[in-house]
């Protein structure tokens, strides 16, 4: 299974414990955060020393922040604040039908561009923060800007499709599971009908006021992993505590022992 580390880029700790996790084989991608300040080329010149070992994605940012594309490409995404809207704004929305997919192209394809420029490297996947890639709206933007981009190199898309099956089994926060691999499977149709690239499973959702049980939580996830292409989605660090739990099992867990590898 590909065992992923969100949310590079979001602070200094979190860069440090994903690259230690990276350095021990403990991971097998990175998703990385461009829009933010503590993605930088100093920060990732640290990650790229890595870059044959692990698969180094994109992790749209598309809520709470300011856009990266400027003007009026994105008019109706940006708040009063000048900020892209909060995740329950931007599902709403995209509920709504007051998403413009054009929009999201245009945000998604500065973000890509700005990971080029700053790592000198097309990543090797996209994902998103909080899943929002997936809403309404919001995927068909991702997906008009797929179209312009050529995948022959195994570029690929993380879903969050799981099923009622593997939910019941895996035991560990059924009804937000449920909620996001709702949206999931929708997207993951969407990318088979395209013939673009995409796991095959997907685990790591949980609780985080939970966190102290991820030990046995991650026991549950790779016990459940439906394929080789699975993606186990975790978020490292070193300062929030359910972010250090997850770091520090994740440096020792048993369970991930010959069982990590890349998309390809």
């Amino acid at each position: 299974m590909i065992v992923c580390a969100d949310d590079f880029g979001l602070s200094e700790d979190i860069n440090r414990a994903i690259i230690k996790l990276v350095e021990r084989d403990r991971v097998s991608a990175v998703s990385c955060m461009v829009a933010l300040p503590h993605f930088d080329r100093v920060a990732f010149a640290g990650l790229l020393t890595h870059k044959d070992r692990v698969d180094i994605g994109l992790h749209l940012t598309l809520t709470d922040i300011p856009p990266v594309c400027a003007g009026e490409a994105v008019k109706s995404l940006r708040q009063a604040s000048g900020l892209l809207p909060s995740m329950g704004s931007l599902l709403r929305r995209g509920i709504w039908g007051r998403v413009n997919p054009a929009e999201v192209a245009n945000e998604v394809r500065s973000q890509y561009e700005r990971f080029s420029q700053l790592t000198g490297h097309v990543p090797d996947y996209v994902d998103s923060h909080l899943h929002v890639h997936q809403f309404p709206g919001v995927r068909e933007g991702l997906l008009q800007f797929l179209d312009t981009v050529n995948s022959a190199t195994g570029f690929y898309v993380r879903n969050s499709a799981m099923s009622l099956g593997k939910i019941t089994r895996q035991g560990v926060s059924p009804l937000k599971c449920l909620a996001i691999g709702f949206f999931g499977r929708r997207f993951r149709n969407a990318l088979e009908k395209r013939g673009l690239n995409t796991n095959s499973g997907f685990a790591g959702i949980y609780a985080y006021d939970g966190h102290r049980a991820y030990p046995e939580y991650l026991q549950r996830f790779t016990e459940c992993m439906e394929s080789r292409t699975g993606i186990l989605m975790t978020h490292p660090g070193e300062r929030e505590s359910w972010r250090e739990i997850e770091y520090r099992t994740l440096l020792e867990a048993d369970c991930l022992t010959g069982k990590i590898n890349r998309f390809r």
